[in-house]
């Protein structure tokens, strides 16, 4: 749990390049869109944000009643996957 949190806290604090994105407006580039329908079905992006490194970093997508932190390179793979607990 601790290492969750501390992953959490590291990620969210770094610095964005173009600041967040709004997954409801469709500006997150379609590779990154198509790997969390691949990955996570029936998934749904509420945040997220490019980070300085080029990354893009996805703030609690849910998928059913879970919620995960998901961090996926502009290739579309998927570096980081966090299931957030209560």
């Amino acid at each position: 749990m601790l290492g969750v949190k501390v992953s959490r806290f590291f990620v969210q604090r770094m610095k964005t390049k173009w600041g967040s994105y709004n997954p409801a407006s469709n500006k997150l580039p379609k590779v990154i869109v198509d790997a969390v329908k691949k990955n996570m079905p029936g998934a749904r992006i509420t945040k997220a944000a490019k980070l300085e490194d080029g990354n893009f970093y996805l703030d609690e997508v849910k998928v059913g009643k879970k919620l995960w932190d998901v961090t996926i390179s502009p290739k579309g793979e998927i570096i980081m996957k966090v299931e957030m607990k209560d």
